[in-house]
């Protein structure tokens, strides 16, 4: 199964475009990678190096195989960040009581 290609869907970030019009992407899972301009739609093309997308990408071997392009894309804004007072005065209303784990048990 290594030589077949799927379609999968990730999240990415614009790391840079080079000179030649290549994109270097890290994806959600951290994966560094440089997309061809020639594999990608045109709407990417108004995309700036920071800018977060979601995409359904080609792929071969698996689904962290090298891209091999992008046949659409959405551009996404990050949630903004909140306080821990927000967090609980939100989740105040809630009625789901979830576990708190300290970090290093994880």
């Amino acid at each position: 199964m290594e030589n077949q290609i799927d379609t999968y869907r990730d999240l990415g970030r614009i790391v840079r475009i080079e000179d030649n019009g290549d994109y270097v992407v890290s994806w959600i899972d951290e994966r560094e990678e440089c997309i061809l301009s020639q594999s990608i739609p045109k709407e990417f093309l108004s995309y700036n190096p920071g800018q977060w997308f979601e995409a359904k990408v080609k792929r071969k071997g698996s689904c962290i195989g090298k891209t091999l392009g992008i046949e659409n894309v959405v551009a996404r804004k990050p949630l903004e960040p909140i306080s821990g007072e927000e967090f609980a005065r939100k989740m105040a209303h809630c009625r789901i009581v979830l576990p708190i784990i300290p970090i290093e048990k994880i």
